[in-house]
Formats: C-alpha cells, sequence, structure tokens
C-alpha cells in the first residue's frame, strides 16, 4: 500500500513531468505560422464545376516568417467522408489492380458504370476510349469525389514550386492501389497509382 508521502512524490513528479512536456509543446506550437484564405467565393472562382473549370487569384500576406518546410494544405467544409454509404462505395480489389465487371462492384453503389460518374471523357485522365456502359475504373463514390483543384504558389511574381511527390503511405502505394496492367488508359478513367491525387 503506498502511503499518503510516496503518494505525494509519485503525483508531483508526474505532474511536474507533464507540465515541462506541456511547456515544450506550447512552445512549438506558438512557433507555427498559419495563415489561409477562401477561394471558392473569390472574383473568377464562383460556379467553378468539374465540366466548367475556372482559374482564379488570391492574395494572402503572411507576415511573420515561415521556416522550412511550409506545408499547403486545402480544407473542404460539408463534405462528410465518413458517410457510411460513402465509405462503403468502392473496390478493394479493383483498387489493387484486378480487372472486374460491372456484376463484381455492387459495393461501388451507385456509381458502378462510366456514365454513373457524370464527367466528359475528355476531362477524365485517360478514359476518352471507355464507352459509358463500361465498368468505372475506379467507381464508388469515393473516385467520383475526387478533388481535382489545382494551385499555384507566387511570392514576389516568383513561382514557388510545390513539392506534390512523397505526400502518399508508403503502405497505400506498395499494396493498395495499382494499375490495372501497362494498358491500364483502356480500362481505366483515373491513375490510381498517382499519388497527387
Amino acid at each position: 500500500m503506498p502511503t499518503v508521502k510516496s503518494a505525494v512524490i509519485i503525483f508531483t513528479s508526474i505532474g511536474l513531468i507533464f507540465i515541462i512536456i506541456g511547456s515544450i509543446l506550447v512552445a512549438y506550437s506558438k512557433e507555427i505560422v498559419e495563415a489561409s484564405v477562401r477561394y471558392d467565393d473569390a472574383d473568377g472562382c464562383k460556379g467553378a464545376t468539374w465540366d466548367n473549370p475556372k482559374v482564379c487569384e488570391v492574395s494572402l500576406e503572411i507576415s511573420d516568417d515561415m521556416q522550412a518546410p511550409v506545408f499547403f494544405y486545402y480544407e473542404l467544409h460539408n463534405y462528410y467522408q465518413n458517410h457510411r454509404r460513402y465509405v462503403k462505395s468502392k473496390s478493394n480489389d479493383q483498387l489493387k489492380g484486378k480487372d472486374m465487371s460491372k456484376g463484381d462492384l455492387a459495393d461501388c453503389d451507385p456509381v458502378i458504370s462510366m456514365g454513373d460518374l457524370g464527367r466528359r471523357r475528355e476531362d477524365m485522365q485517360g478514359g476518352w476510349t471507355l464507352d459509358d456502359s463500361e465498368p468505372a475504373n475506379p467507381c464508388g463514390l469515393i473516385a467520383k469525389s475526387i478533388f481535382n483543384d489545382t494551385f499555384e504558389l507566387h511570392v514576389n511574381n516568383t513561382r514557388v514550386t510545390i513539392l506534390e511527390h512523397g505526400i502518399a503511405w508508403p503502405s497505400d502505394k506498395d499494396r493498395k492501389f495499382k494499375r490495372t496492367d501497362d494498358n491500364w488508359q483502356e480500362k481505366q478513367w483515373l491513375d490510381v497509382e498517382d499519388g497527387t491525387y
């Protein structure tokens, strides 16, 4: 049984350790410089859709110095990726590179065929040869709702290169996402090995 004295020593020691760790974390978090700008309602951006792309320019002023590496994120609102129907609407076998027929894609409901995607062929990464009645590869709501905005960053009229590689988990690249074969563009409307999506 711990005595009152030993309990006080243990809890005081643990408390001091947590205070030290907390102080270090607070100091690091205060060094983070964060800036954001909304662009969907900016001039030139309004009304942009998959089949009606628009180019717009927004300015973002950052008064503090930012230490490398600088991370660039986008944020979506009212987009519920944890909805049960959305999460289930995909085929893991198909994403691993297995060529499947429409009959094997029941898990992808309601996006099973190319016509279910509701996109123009010229907007797709390789699907210009795919007919609306063919199986969508990749299929499902997750693939249909892929976010395809592109960004350029300029500082004092000089373009800054945004690195788009090395952002996917190695396990996803090695085991989870594979093209069907060397002629993947004849069967897939999107390159599932492209880690920039």
